[in-house]
C-alpha cells in the first residue's frame, strides 16, 4: 500500500529542479556530457596542478549555475586562518568552534541549504587556491578538510544536492577519494613585451595577380591599423614568394588551395616598430586580417640587432 503524503512534504510547485534528471532522457543525455557530471561521477574531491586549471573549472562551473567560493590558502600562517578563511566564505555563523570538529558540524547545515549554499543554484563548490600551503603548514587538517568534505557532499546527494571541492596542489598523495581532474584549455602564454629595438613583421601568402595584390597590400593596412597604429610605426610591402617557398606549386601545402590562371605566389607583409606584447599581437593580427583577407598562411617574425640593417633596407619608415 502507498504511503500517505507526509504533512510537512513540499507542494510539487515548490519543489527544487534537480541537476541531473534521468526521467527526461533527452534532458539526461544532455546534462551527462557537463563539466559538473564529469567530476561528480568520480569523486566530489577533485586536485588540479595549477591555479590556471583550477580557476578555469571554476569557471566552467559558475557558468552551469553552481556557487562558487574560492579560497586562497595561499597566506595563511596558522591553521587558524584557515578556520577563518573557510567561515567567511561559507558564512559560518559567529558560534563557530575553529576546529575540525566544528568544521565536521558545520558543513551538514551547508549540505542542507542553511548558510553557505543555494538551493535555486545547481550545486556549491569549494576551491582552495594554493593549497600546498596548508599541506605545509599542517598535512593531517588538509587531508582532514578534504575527507570530511567527501562525507558531507555525500550526505548532500540524499537532497539533490552536487557538491565539490577543488583545489590547486602538485601534491600527488591526498587519499583515494581526491581526483586527479584536468581541464582541456591551456594557460596563455607569458608576456614578450618588446620595444623600438625590435622589429616585427607579419607575412601573408596569397595566390594574386598583380593588380591583386596591390589591393590585398592596401587592404591589409586598413584591417591592422587599429592594432599596429597602438603599436607604433608600421609599413606593408609585396614581393613574389621564392621557388623555395612554393612560387611554383600549382597547389599551396598549407591551405591546399590551387592557383588560378595569371596568379603567382606573392608575399603580403606588414612590419612594426614601437612597443607592445608580442604573445598578444599576433593573436590579435590575424583575428584583425582573418574573414576579411584571403591568405593561405601567416608567418611572424622578429628582428634585433643587426639583423635590423637587412629589415630597415626592406621596410624604410620604420628606420
Amino acid at each position: 500500500m502507498p504511503m500517505p503524503p507526509r504533512e510537512d512534504q513540499p507542494r510539487a510547485d515548490k519543489r527544487r529542479a534537480v541537476t541531473f534528471d534521468p526521467t527526461d532522457r533527452e534532458l539526461f543525455d544532455v546534462q551527462r556530457q557537463g563539466f559538473d557530471w564529469q567530476l561528480l561521477q568520480i569523486s566530489a574531491v577533485h586536485r588540479y596542478r595549477d591555479t590556471f586549471s583550477l580557476d578555469t573549472a571554476c569557471g566552467h562551473l559558475a557558468e552551469l549555475g553552481y556557487l562558487v567560493h574560492a579560497v586562497d590558502a595561499g597566506n595563511w600562517a596558522t591553521v587558524g586562518d584557515m578556520h577563518t578563511a573557510i567561515a567567511a566564505a561559507l558564512s559560518f555563523p559567529s558560534y563557530y568552534g575553529r576546529n575540525l570538529d566544528a568544521f565536521d558540524d558545520l558543513l551538514s547545515d551547508v549540505a542542507d541549504y542553511s548558510y553557505g549554499s543555494d538551493p535555486a543554484s545547481a550545486g556549491t563548490v569549494v576551491a582552495f587556491a594554493n593549497f600546498d600551503a596548508l599541506i605545509e603548514l599542517d598535512r593531517s587538517t588538509a587531508t582532514a578538510i578534504l575527507d570530511i568534505f567527501a562525507s558531507h557532499a555525500r550526505l548532500a546527494g540524499l537532497y539533490g544536492h552536487a557538491m565539490l571541492c577543488l583545489v590547486d596542489t602538485k601534491d600527488e598523495d591526498l587519499g583515494r577519494g581526491v581526483n586527479a581532474a584536468r581541464v582541456m584549455e591551456f594557460p596563455p602564454n607569458p608576456p614578450e613585451p618588446f620595444d623600438e629595438s625590435i622589429v616585427v613583421e607579419f607575412v601573408f601568402q596569397c595566390y594574386a595577380t598583380p593588380a591583386e595584390a596591390d589591393e590585398i597590400e592596401a587592404h591589409l593596412a586598413a584591417l591592422v591599423d587599429p592594432v599596429l597604429g597602438a603599436v607604433g610605426r608600421y609599413q606593408t610591402r609585396t614581393q613574389l614568394t621564392s621557388e623555395r617557398s612554393g612560387q611554383f606549386d600549382d597547389v599551396h601545402s598549407s591551405s591546399g588551395r590551387t592557383r588560378k590562371p595569371g596568379q603567382d605566389l606573392v608575399d603580403v607583409s606588414v612590419a612594426t616598430r614601437g612597443t607592445g606584447d608580442r604573445s598578444l599581437l599576433g593573436d590579435q593580427v590575424f583575428h584583425a586580417v582573418s574573414g576579411h583577407l584571403d591568405f593561405e598562411q601567416m608567418t611572424e617574425r622578429s628582428y634585433t640587432g643587426a639583423e635590423l640593417v637587412e629589415i630597415f633596407a626592406e621596410y624604410p619608415s620604420l628606420a
